[in-house]
């Protein structure tokens, strides 16, 4: 990745923040932390043992109960290494830039959250401290635990500027009522047939929509994201063996016969066949109109607070050409900025609010990409209304560990990129360019700013 001066760097957050959007965050609701993790992450050096409490600050998005649930959780911690902190809420549309800002003028809190596509331009502009001797030294804090593909995404070099908290492969929410309607099979007959592929849903999605007025077969746009293209395809992409992106995002790489494959495949789906719905629509999986919506896993809660009048259950993501290709997922991470005057208790503090005890107790909320939290009975037992765990296991654990994960790409014009893609995205679906000559002019477009 190309390195950016400190001075260039606000020139390049004036242009806009990677990727807004590409990781979401719950609510969250009131809790506490075992104290042993607080003794786990204790620093010995900087932090004094008595005397006057060292200060610290944390920047976070959110509301004002998340605030208090994680000055709640800090707590043990803070009474351990004799320390205070206070929690900034940055609205998350302003986050990145707020937080260039506060770099450039010296006035940065010591930790931070990150979502995909920001961290790159604060590596870049080296801002980000590195914490992986911090936590890959303490053998009580089990770095281990989490998904090798999980801490690679935010690893340069040798260097881990940071550590998740949370992450979001998505999974596929589907109507069994409305499907048994449409006397179509369910997903899970086709799993357990061994014939779970993009082919089988798109030609399910289509039987369901050709069975009534008014349904969908399917919604490959999460909700809140049915105009962002790229969270919409990329794991339809990533199935047909293709990518947009080369692994370093300094290629554009979807211009090939996979990637056109893959992208003309949704196009029939929606324009031929009829089965997907047409880009841009957000109707909700709630309205019981939809077969199959692609989403999160936290969106399981909106679909049992919304009390359906249908049955439902959940499946993984259908492979496609390339078999076992990587899930796609958005990550949240914590990080030190390099700035910070305490960068060995903040990393500490870092290191206790990523361990194995304060993520089970937010995994209501932050699923973290630790195999013991992903495996916990809190996730899989989500309790009356939800898919039992055999289910939630099927449709999320075990796509994540059979398959791996792709973080979504990381560029210091990310969010140029994104436009371009997008628009381009755009010309296709009104009919003014093929899906070839789309994607052909989605890499003339964004060429010139990868290698910027």
């Amino acid at each position: 990745m190309k390195k950016i001066s400190r001075r260039d760097f606000l020139k390049v957050m004036a242009i806009g923040a990677a990727a807004a959007g590409l990781a979401g965050c719950g609510a969250a609701s009131s809790g506490t932390a075992a104290s042993s993790a607080a003794a786990s992450g204790a620093a010995s050096s900087t932090a004094a043992a008595a005397g006057e409490k060292v200060q610290l600050t944390a920047a976070i998005w959110g509301d004002e109960k998340r605030q208090q649930r994680f000055l709640d959780l800090m707590k043990p911690f803070c009474d351990e290494n004799n320390c205070e902190v206070t929690i900034n809420l940055v609205n998350y549309a302003d986050y990145a830039a707020k937080l260039a800002t506060d770099l450039a003028s010296g006035n940065a809190p010591d930790v931070v959250w990150l979502s995909d596509g920001m961290e790159a331009q604060f590596i870049a502009g080296d801002w980000l401290y590195d914490i992986g001797k911090t936590l890959q030294s303490d053998a009580d804090y089990g770095f281990d635990d989490f998904y090798t593909d999980a801490t690679s995404s935010i690893t340069y070099g040798d260097a881990l500027y940071g550590i998740p908290f949370s992450f979001g492969p998505r999974i596929l929410l589907y109507n069994k009522t409305l499907m048994e309607k449409a006397g179509v099979k369910t997903p899970l007959d086709y799993y357990n047939e061994g014939n779970w592929t993009y082919d089988t849903m798109f030609k399910m999605a289509a039987d369901i929509s050709k069975s009534g007025s008014g349904l969908y077969g399917l919604k490959l746009s999460p909700n809140g994201s049915e105009k962002n293209y790229i969270i919409s395809a990329y794991d339809l992409i990533l199935a047909y063996g293709a990518d947009f992106f080369n692994s370093d995002t300094s290629k554009f790489t979807l211009n090939d016969a996979n990637g056109i494959a893959a992208v003309q495949a949704w196009y029939d789906s929606i324009y031929k066949d009829g089965g997907s719905i047409k880009p841009g629509d957000d109707t909700a999986f709630t309205s019981g109109t939809i077969g199959l919506a692609r989403e999160n896993i936290s969106t399981m809660k909106t679909v049992v607070n919304g009390s359906v009048d249908f049955e439902w259950d959940i499946i993984g993501e259908p492979t496609g050409p390339a078999d076992k290709s990587k899930l796609i997922t958005g990550y949240a991470y914590w990080a030190v900025t390099d700035t910070s005057k305490n960068v060995d208790l903040a990393a500490n503090l870092v290191k206790y609010m990523s361990s194995k005890d304060v993520q089970l107790n937010l995994a209501d909320t932050f699923v973290s990409p630790r195999a013991s939290v992903v495996n916990s009975d809190t996730v899989l037992q989500r309790g009356d209304g939800y898919p039992d765990a055999e289910s939630i296991k099927r449709a999320f654990v075990q796509p994540i560990e059979e398959r791996g994960l792709r973080p979504y790409p990381a560029h210091v014009n990310f969010a140029q990129i994104q436009d371009k893609i997008l628009q381009d995205f755009e010309l296709i679906w009104a009919g003014n360019d093929t899906v070839a000559d789309g994607i052909a002019q989605m890499e003339t477009d964004v060429t010139p700013l990868l290698t910027k």
